[in-house]
């Protein structure tokens, strides 16, 4: 009778071996799922889930640190559960380590980690890469800390990220960080030596001492979002040594008496570059540059606009109340001038000088090395009242040019001739790829400068030719 038990409780441990269910006897304790496996052990599980889904299917409490390894892609889905560390860590241990490639979301919509943050790579790696979906991220150190901690590559799609103590996304030395539409942020970004660039979202500034956005030494592109700063002293934008290109979105700041804060702010020969967007609130200049092509501006009470020492240039936008008008007609750029509006508020755009204009342009092939390589050339003759102070070239992709827009990335064109208020002066097209389309237009235009202003030539197009073989011509010669 013993041996048939002793048989029956053997056969009965294989049954549940072959039916994959052993990770689930400890008492229901199992804490997600790879594939229909059950997991007691969460580092277990992410360490089983190459290529696939670890999904919690209970709360999770750590008493350490949790790796994705390197090698390792995996998607973290947390299911509506939460992740925190235990009481005595929970505000100076990190919950989550990312060495491979892990994707975050939050299927459910009430998911979490909450502890001092997580970090994607570390110091000196940064191939980690981080795509984040959804899900709720807090950061609990009082003295530091963040969401994300990130040293290599992080995709901010969506979620919501806290701090206390810290900024909310941390990127690092050599890291590149994206923020998309999804994204709410409490407490800001530092950014330092890396690349961030804001395409939406809400980011916020609450935390005393803190800018809502701090680019240190690095680089910073902004084409959309809601940044807003709600901390007294502090900027909405700071760049420190550094770099931000404003293509577009929303900055504000509070109001009150005695705030001395502004919404952007530069330093340390920083450079802040504005093509458009929305901004409420003052500009503070005290080294670097700053410079001005488009967007809408309206000051705030409480947060003039300084210049302490740097370089300052208005060469377009809308200026609303007579804080920014005040602002703007200060530091406009020479060659161009304000408008004022029916409604009060003031345009600045480029004065516009005659010049007449004369252009040709011609197509064909040259060889190199039994390769033939397809070329444009634009040849533009200028003559104007005042001298000539610059001149040069702007490949475009379409067959229109806005009057206003910016010669700051022309190219000098190679000079044929020149006196004080003539220029000839041509530029090429070349390595075009043999077999291109000879229906395909490329566009040029050239621009001229003077003390008086600014303006550009007529367009000119061609097409490729591979009938016409430019045999005097070679890369970096005449034809």
């Amino acid at each position: 009778m013993k041996a048939k038990k002793l048989l029956s409780l053997a056969v009965s441990f294989a049954m549940l071996l072959s039916a994959g269910t052993i990770s689930a006897l400890a008492d229901g304790s199992a804490v997600a799922v790879v594939d229909g496996v059950e997991y007691t052990d969460f580092q277990t599980a992410l360490d089983s889930a190459n290529g696939k889904t670890v999904t919690l299917i209970s709360d999770i409490e750590l008493s350490d640190m949790a790796i994705v390894r390197d090698g390792i892609t995996l998607t973290l889905d947390l299911a509506g559960h939460a992740i925190t560390m235990s009481s005595e860590i929970s505000t100076t241990t990190y919950a989550l380590q990312n060495l491979g490639n892990l994707t975050l979301r939050d299927s459910d919509g009430n998911g979490s980690i909450s502890s001092r943050g997580m970090y994607n790579g570390d110091d000196g790696n940064t191939s980690p890469v981080m795509t984040v979906e959804s899900g709720t991220y807090n950061a609990l150190g009082t003295n530091g800390g963040a969401a994300i901690f990130n040293y290599g590559t992080a995709y901010v799609n969506g979620g919501n990220f806290t701090s206390v103590g810290g900024y909310s996304l941390n990127n690092r030395t050599g890291a590149q960080m994206t923020i998309e539409s999804g994204v709410t942020a409490n407490n800001g970004i530092y950014n330092s030596g890396a690349t961030l660039t804001v395409n939406g979202g809400s980011i916020s500034g609450n935390r005393s001492g803190c800018h809502v956005i701090y680019a240190y030494n690095s680089d910073v592109t902004i084409n959309g979002g809601d940044i807003y700063n709600n901390n007294k002293g502090n900027a909405t934008l700071f760049v420190d040594t550094g770099s931000a290109t404003i293509n577009g979105g929303t900055f504000g700041i509070a109001q009150g008496s005695d705030w001395t804060s502004v919404l952007l702010d530069t330093s340390n020969n920083g450079t802040m570059t504005i093509y458009d967007g929305t901004f409420n609130g003052g500009v503070r200049v005290q080294s670097g540059t700053y410079t001005v092509y488009g967007g809408t501006f309206n000051d705030v009470y409480g947060s003039n606009s300084y210049l302490y020492s740097g370089t300052v240039e208005i060469k377009g936008g809308t200026f609303v109340d007579s804080n920014s008008i005040n602002f703007a007609k200060k530091y406009i750029a020479g060659g161009y001038e304000s408008v004022d509006n029916a409604n009060g508020s003031c345009n600045v755009k480029s004065i516009l000088i005659e010049a007449d204009w004369t252009t040709d342009t011609d197509a064909g092939f040259y060889t190199v090395e039994d390769t033939d390589y397809g070329m444009m050339r634009y040849l533009f003759q200028v003559e104007t009242v005042d001298t000539v102070t610059e001149y040069g070239i702007k490949y475009i992709k379409t067959s229109s040019i806005n009057d206003g827009i910016s010669s700051a990335d022309a190219q000098a064109g190679t000079t044929v001739s020149e006196s004080n208020n003539v220029k000839v002066f041509y530029g090429d097209i070349v390595n075009i790829p043999e077999g291109t389309s000879t229906e395909d237009y490329y566009y040029a235009a050239g621009y001229v400068k003077t003390a008086s202003g600014f303006m550009w030539s007529p367009i000119i197009s061609n097409k490729v030719s591979w009938s016409q073989k430019f045999t005097a011509y070679t890369p970096g010669g005449t034809n």
